[in-house]
């Protein structure tokens, strides 16, 4: 017998069928706030108001599925009742925001530019180390190579002891 999916949307809905708002973390509630907010100032800045009631359903059904893609569960009633909730206080922030100057070509996310693939990597230009970069000294008065620090900062590597007397510290 397979091992049940934990992260699956189907299993969350198994889970906990009656499962709130409320419950989200956090940081879905907000992920979500965020997504009403956009469908909605995006809905009032091509038709310059705000949604009725046949188009609250609608914009809820195109929030919606972009909850259900990032795997997060929340029942549809939910969505709905916290959108129409949420509505008039996103109003008056689309109204602020417009007087601030918000455009439709605002809200598109700017394009990443692109890699220069035409180049192979051995043709590509090096960065240059910076001169403000501290000399990182391998040896000390304990260790003839350190080979880094544990996250409480004690170094760790070969001490002297071990390299054995053949080994002359000349300049330490």
């Amino acid at each position: 017998m397979s091992k049940p999916n934990h992260n699956s949307l189907a299993y969350k809905r198994q889970a906990a069928p009656d499962k709130t708002y409320k419950q989200l973390k956090q940081k879905q509630k907000l992920r979500i706030s965020e997504m009403m907010y956009h469908v909605t100032l995006r809905f009032y800045l091509q038709n310059q108001r705000m949604p009725d009631d046949a188009e609250i359903d609608e914009l809820c059904r195109k929030i919606y599925s972009r909850i259900e893609a990032l795997a997060i569960w929340v029942p549809y009633d939910e969505v709905l009742r916290e959108y129409r909730r949420k509505l008039e206080r996103y109003e008056t922030r689309i109204r602020m925001d417009i007087e601030n100057g918000v455009t439709e070509q605002s809200l598109e996310k700017p394009k990443k530019p692109k890699k220069d693939k035409g180049k192979k990597p051995h043709q590509r230009k090096k960065k240059k180390k910076s001169v403000d970069e501290p000399i990182v000294d391998f040896q000390d008065d304990r260790f003839f190579f350190i080979a880094g620090y544990t996250s409480g900062g004690a170094p760790y590597g070969v001490t002297w002891e071990e390299m054995g007397p053949s080994t002359v510290a000349v300049d330490r």
